[in-house]
């Protein structure tokens, strides 16, 4: 489900465009990073972009979880003093 139809060198700009203004909002850090991510591949869906079916062959993967977790445990031990 795509709501627009770009060739693929506007694709290409878009994914480029999308990965730079994630670069400068994870820098700046004035939003958490999981929202920025979020947004990001929101974003790159809704443009098609990204396929649902190829987003939802990595979400099917443990890979992403697992370091997911990770990150959840982290930011534990962080907050524990840990």
């Amino acid at each position: 489900m795509t709501f627009f139809e770009l060739t693929q060198t506007q694709s290409a700009i878009a994914a480029l465009l999308t990965v730079l203004g994630m670069f400068v909002l994870f820098v700046r850090e004035s939003y958490p990073t999981e929202v920025v991510a979020i947004a990001g591949v929101a974003f790159l869906l809704v443009l098609g972009v990204l396929p649902y079916d190829n987003a939802l062959a990595v979400l099917s993967n443990p890979a992403p979880w697992t370091i997911a977790a990770m990150f959840i445990v982290m930011g534990a031990l962080v907050r524990t003093g840990a």
